[in-house]
């Protein structure tokens, strides 16, 4: 597969898609806790990009793998994230995360170009992050500050976590390009992120890194009760989820669902707007066994 150039006519087409999404809601109970994660489309300099002459590299999603100093899902592969504080919008949560994860705010630089990029989330700003995508990067040739442009584009569906917290996936763009090796390209904070790391959109779109494998779960997480509440008698089933592989950690639970969730609604139909059509081939279920 080839890879896929993130264009302004992509990153047009991927705000539209989010635009015109329908959201279900959720039937919760009671008040569950809300938090929002940063899903970042970015562009990563691979030999397959440089082979298909494209300078600025392929289009790529940005992951983190937690550390083991945080409180829940220590280990695991996430987007930057965390709870929406009182009064907050889902979007502003999404970038705050993003910028206090993969930015530490030690440096002293951090807080005006903080200050720069919540500006993202405004929405003349939005309407005009694809315009940074037309030819090659035309930031500051001389800045090493990686998230020197942010957009937001919108929201996907939300979806519970395994903790009973309910997740709102934010889309968004980061546009200075990356090398291969992204992690040496932040400056990560060691309370909350191990490493960072991308999967190009070949790679998640590539029938051989992705399957589905059933995992049991609690119904009372998707229905909003908290995992501490032990009031509410357990109740199991069991369904077929997405794994996703070719980074240095596999890529699992809600993760990879919001990933999976990307994909379909949003990446494939805006590849096809833009005039790069990709097939998405249907998921194979993985045993044990197998």
């Amino acid at each position: 597969m080839k890879p896929v150039r993130l264009s302004s006519g992509l990153v047009r087409a991927v705000a539209e898609e989010l635009k015109g999404l329908r959201r279900r809601p959720w039937k919760v109970e009671g008040k569950p806790k809300r938090a929002a994660v940063f899903v970042p489309l970015c562009r990563v300099r691979t030999p397959e990009s440089q082979e298909a002459g494209l300078e600025d590299g392929e289009a790529a999603i940005l992951l983190t793998v937690r550390s083991h100093n945080v409180s829940t899902h220590k280990g695991q592969v996430s987007f930057p994230g965390g709870h929406i504080d009182a009064g907050e919008t889902p979007e502003a949560a999404a970038v705050r995360e993003l910028l206090e994860e993969m930015w530490e705010p030690s440096n002293a630089d951090c807080d005006q170009q903080a200050v720069e990029v919540r500006r993202a989330t405004d929405p003349e700003l939005v309407a005009g992050a694809p315009s940074v995508f037309d030819g090659p990067w035309r930031g500051d040739p001389a800045s090493e500050y990686p998230l020197e442009f942010v957009a937001a584009l919108g929201r996907l569906c939300t979806l519970p976590a395994a903790t009973g917290t309910m997740v709102e996936p934010v889309v968004g763009v980061l546009a200075k390009p990356m090398e291969a090796n992204v992690s040496a390209q932040f400056q990560v904070s060691p309370r909350e992120v191990d490493e960072a790391f991308a999967l190009t959109i070949r790679q998640l779109l590539d029938p051989e890194l992705a399957f589905k494998e059933v995992l049991e779960y609690d119904t009372r997480r998707v229905r909003g009760i908290p995992a501490s509440d032990d009031e509410a008698p357990a109740v199991m089933s069991k369904m077929a989820v997405p794994v996703f592989l070719g980074g240095p950690a596999r890529v699992w639970g809600v993760t990879a669902m919001i990933i999976d969730q990307v994909l379909d609604k949003v990446i494939v139909p805006a590849l096809a707007a833009d005039g790069q059509p990709r097939t998405r081939h249907e998921l194979k279920v993985r045993h044990d066994d197998s």
